[in-house]
């Protein structure tokens, strides 16, 4: 009988599962940000603040505080230290997978990405930094014509090797120019091919954002002549020393926001030897209402307000190549206190609807005098009435970048005049469309009105 009875208990302690200790997992970590919640993180990795908590044995969610280093569930099997980044210009769907020491499907895990239609410069994207071991960077073949052995033997890797780390099945997918990952001991994440005559391109901020400044700069090995095209404008770039470029484009505070074009090429004697196009993305700025404003209403008449507006475009359109300012532009008053509207704000005129942007800011005289300064060195190159803007001076600052000064009551210089920051121009009026006595200031960049504070508060090349 007691044999019976051991033979049925070796039976179930064969057949019933038992609780056995779980094998290690291996999790991504994400370090807690400044603003960051556990519901906020649970929706960025798509999960839930219940798996978080329970993955990482939290006792008290209250205490989660910044630098807080989190395993997130859903993500095993993938290692490292997540990190949410902009993605810059130059990076695609294969590329940053391979420079991260990713695979496109952890990436796409990551990202709940859908389609490689979602990577687009100035997205955020979320990447697990790999170990310095594991980076990647790109190369071109040196010749057209070269074999996949010639290739990998002339960047020291096997062919097996260059198949695997670029998702390559076979030599029949080699093609000239081919663009290659391979393994590399330091930290060498180029955007552009390492033997390219492009080192690297940056767009500066990213994402894009209406009514700001864009800085585009380009890196080369070599002179080269520039030509691209960023939100339907033409890129006008001008030498920054030794083999860099820098182009500087406006977004319009009306740009459409979602994703929008950016391309570039690169010609030596007339000959292209670099194209490159990428989308970016464009979002939007927060512009307030101003209040209802009644004006002469022959000052409103397209036949008036056209004409005028299409002879300030084409001044402000061209981009002369003598750089003509340095550091911070120049308050225009003695003081810059007393604005009244500030750039973009949405108005209307007469009883209309709100469809129009203010295109500058305005300011009131806070102090004894009404003197008019000229923001940065320049050369006037418009000075006279108009109907809508008053008397009023343009002055070109070089490299496609001007500032205006509408309403003014005197002008005190001509076209043709060089002036210099601080330099005054003329005095404080209400000419023009205007309910008051203002100074309207305008900064055009690349043929498009931008916040004209950002100058005076930032330094751009």
């Amino acid at each position: 009988m007691l044999i019976k009875r051991l033979a049925i208990l070796f039976l179930l302690f064969l057949f019933i599962p038992f609780p056995v200790q779980a094998q290690s997992v291996e999790y991504p970590v994400y370090v807690v940000q400044s603003g960051d919640s556990l519901n906020a993180i649970a929706v960025l990795f798509s999960t839930t603040t219940d798996e978080i908590i329970s993955l990482n044995n939290i006792q008290d969610p209250n205490f989660i505080s910044e630098g807080t280093p989190l395993y997130i569930p859903g993500l095993q099997g993938i290692s490292g230290m997540l990190i949410k980044t902009t993605i810059p210009i130059g990076q695609t769907y294969f590329s940053i997978a391979k420079v991260n020491a990713l695979s496109m499907e952890q990436l796409i895990r990551i990202n709940r990405l859908t389609s490689p239609n979602e990577i687009f410069s100035g997205a955020t994207l979320i990447s697990a930094q790999p170990s310095d071991d594991l980076l990647l960077s790109p190369f071109v073949s040196i010749q057209s014509g070269k074999t996949l052995l010639e290739t990998a033997a002339l960047h020291k890797v096997s062919t097996s090797s260059l198949l695997r780390q670029n998702n390559m099945k076979g030599s029949w997918d080699l093609v000239d120019n081919q663009v290659f990952y391979s393994q590399q001991t330091q930290d060498v994440r180029s955007t552009f091919p390492q033997n390219s005559s492009i080192k690297d391109i940056n767009i500066s901020p990213l994402p894009l954002m209406q009514g700001k400044t864009i800085v585009i700069t380009v890196k080369t090995t070599e002179p080269l002549s520039l030509t691209g095209l960023l939100n339907g404008h033409s890129l006008n770039f001008f030498p920054n020393g030794e083999n860099e470029y820098i182009a500087l484009q406006g977004i319009h505070r009306r740009a459409e926001i979602g994703v929008t074009d950016f391309s570039i090429s690169a010609n030596i004697a007339s000959k292209e030897i670099f194209s490159f196009t990428q989308n970016a993305l464009l979002v939007a700025d927060y512009f307030p209402r101003d209040n209802m404003l009644y004006v002469d209403p022959r000052l409103m008449d397209p036949a008036i307000t056209e004409p005028e507006d299409q002879l300030v475009q084409n001044i402000t359109t061209l981009a002369t190549p003598i750089h003509q300012w340095d550091g911070y532009f120049y308050k225009p008053l003695d003081s810059i206190d007393c604005t009244t509207s500030v750039f973009g704000s949405t108005r209307a005129y007469n009883d209309s609807e709100y469809v129009y942007s203010h295109s500058g800011a305005d300011f009131v005289v806070c102090t004894s005098n009404l003197n008019i300064y000229a923001v940065a060195p320049g050369t006037v190159v418009h000075a006279d009435f108009l109907d809508v803007r008053g008397n009023a001076v343009i002055i070109d600052h070089g490299w496609g970048v001007f500032s205006g000064y509408w309403h003014q009551s005197q002008l005190m210089v001509k076209v043709g005049d060089r002036v210099d920051a601080g330099q005054i121009i003329g005095l404080v009026g209400t000419t023009g469309r205007s309910n008051g006595a203002h100074l309207h200031l305008e900064v055009w960049v690349g043929g498009v009105q931008v916040e004209p504070m950002d100058w005076l508060t930032k330094i751009y090349p």
